[in-house]
């Protein structure tokens, strides 16, 4: 009989490429983060510039917001290698767990990382900082399906992780982005008398934060709106499952749908580590039980 793909998932190779994901994730991210340290700089530089009547600073805001376009897209362009690395390594997880579990080869899920690649990614983790431990079991256990119904939970556990995150995520910022702008509205219109320079002056950062925090939110929306599309192409599925559809064409609708899962992937806005680790642990644990569900019917 063959392994499950809940057993599978965490043998030792899968567990570092995990890790290795991981790993080009978390630079991409770091590269984002350099993105908002720049933003703040020059917003604070730009305060400064109203209370301190300096040339130099003047010169130097000019030159920041000159070059920051130039900038940007060059982190852009690092941003978006170590992402397209990452989802590579994810595909080539995904595609080694359904091929092994179906007992099938892997070709049939179109192109994927070769074993050198995929070993000379590995070969680049820390030994002194993996943590295989934290990476196991992210699939919950459909070991009591047959092996075309774990691949299908397993992509729509994918997609609804990825959707559910991001629309957190938006909601939140959101919130801050609009919550900020209300506040400043009802101060401006029924508190004109605190409406002085120094005032004015002070919230000068906020069309800055305003214009970064509105670019994420229309990214996290373009991508809620792409999962979504994937999501009910993954509906269509299930109700061919339902209609019992015989199990070699469904998974030619899985190998179909897990080729858009990939190059979503690849364009996905990526959502910081902390928020992700909020939300991990509750998120398992609710398709843990979902899962449970499905497995008793």
């Amino acid at each position: 009989m063959n392994k499950s793909i809940y057993t599978l998932q965490n043998e030792d190779k899968i567990l570092k490429c995990l890790v290795r994901q991981r790993e080009l994730y978390n630079y991409a991210k770091l590269i984002n983060n350099i993105k908002f340290i720049l933003m703040i700089i020059i917003i604070a530089i730009n305060i400064m510039t109203k209370f301190f009547d300096n040339i130099n600073l003047l010169k130097l805001l000019l030159i920041m917001i000159l070059l920051l376009p130039f900038i940007n897209d060059w982190l852009n362009i690092i941003s978006n290698n170590f992402k397209n690395k990452a989802a590579k390594i994810q595909q080539y997880i995904d595609v080694s767990l359904y091929s092994s579990a179906l007992n099938q080869s892997s070709k049939i899920w179109g192109e994927i990382l070769t074993t050198s690649e995929i070993s000379n990614e590995i070969s680049k983790i820390s030994y002194k900082k993996i943590e295989k431990q934290k990476v196991k079991d992210w699939y919950s256990d459909y070991s009591n399906l047959d092996t075309f119904l774990q691949i299908f939970y397993c992509q729509k556990e994918n997609i609804s992780w990825d959707s559910n995150l991001r629309k957190f995520y938006k909601r939140i910022l959101e919130l801050i982005l609009y919550g900020v702008l209300i506040i400043l509205l009802l101060i401006i219109v029924f508190k004109s008398e605190l409406v002085t320079k120094n005032f004015l002056k002070n919230i000068l950062w906020f069309p800055s934060l305003s214009n970064y925090l509105y670019g994420i939110i229309n990214n996290l929306k373009g991508d809620i709106d792409e999962l979504s599309k994937i999501n009910k192409k993954s509906e269509d599925i299930e109700r061919k499952i339902e209609e019992n559809i015989c199990k070699k064409e469904i998974i030619n609708f899985e190998i179909d749908l897990q080729e858009e899962i990939y190059n979503q992937r690849r364009k996905l806005y990526l959502i910081p580590n902390f928020f992700y680790k909020i939300n991990l642990k509750k998120y398992q644990k609710n398709k843990a039980k979902v899962a449970e569900n499905i497995n008793s019917k």
